[in-house]
């Protein structure tokens, strides 16, 4: 007896449990903080400095090229970065990552840029402000409720929702209104669902060929539905 059976009602699930054995998946969370006035000061003064420094790099890029058509990557900024940090030492005061971070984002505006979107723009005070921190001390303690990242430790925080995984990054915001805020990016696990028992009576072994789509254990045939695929448009 030979039935038909979409193409990809098998397929799916076999691809599935490849792919996503051992795997891990990336999950934003937000949360509320209310940092104190020294670890305000510090932040407003990370929003500052990375602000300054994804501005400069986006003038030196715009002159680079301007003069004699260089397209200065982020790599040869950072670069440039490090030696005018030499000669500024209130630069020092904030994360250095992150202030990497604010040429890397400068980088993908011009990424975006090529591909279709608008000019990279000056950013500006009055706006959303917000850094990255992306790499050294990141950490929630969830039993205090404070949140510590590099600079700036035990920031008071709204824990309204709990992960178990590795923090990837986080990114420190302040709205128009005066709201800070983090957004956390963890790396989580993919949990599949436990493999149920194998019984004998109710259980049959499929196998994916060529003369025939799906071949079962038990004999049955079933070929892939090629008349829906071919009826579609004039359905």
């Amino acid at each position: 007896m030979t039935k038909h059976i979409s193409s990809p009602k098998i397929s799916f699930y076999i691809w599935r449990l490849i792919l996503l054995k051992d795997k891990m998946v990336l999950k934003g969370y937000k949360y509320r903080i209310y940092p104190n006035e020294p670890q305000k000061e510090l932040i407003e003064k990370t929003f500052g400095v990375c602000r300054l420094v994804y501005n400069v790099a986006l003038q030196v890029k715009k002159e680079a090229y301007k003069i004699n058509g260089t397209r200065l990557s982020w790599v040869d900024l950072c670069h440039q970065l490090t030696e005018t940090k030499k000669d500024f030492d209130w630069m020092r005061e904030v994360d250095s990552q992150a202030l990497q971070a604010s040429i890397k984002k400068l980088d993908r505006s011009f990424a975006n840029f090529f591909s279709g979107s608008g000019f990279p723009k000056f950013k500006c005070k009055k706006n959303r402000q917000s850094f990255q921190c992306p790499g050294n001390t990141r950490r929630i303690d969830w039993e205090k409720s404070t949140l510590t990242i590099p600079k700036i430790k035990d920031i008071p925080v709204v824990l309204d929702r709990r992960f178990d995984g590795k923090i990837k990054t986080v990114t420190i915001s302040r709205t128009p209104t005066g709201r800070y805020f983090a957004s956390v990016l963890a790396e989580l696990p993919i949990t599949l669902p436990a493999k149920p028992p194998v019984k004998p009576d109710s259980t049959i072994g499929v196998d994916l060929g060529i003369k025939s789509y799906v071949v079962s254990s038990d004999g049955r045939r079933f070929e892939p539905n090629r008349h829906l695929k071919n009826s579609l448009a004039r359905l």
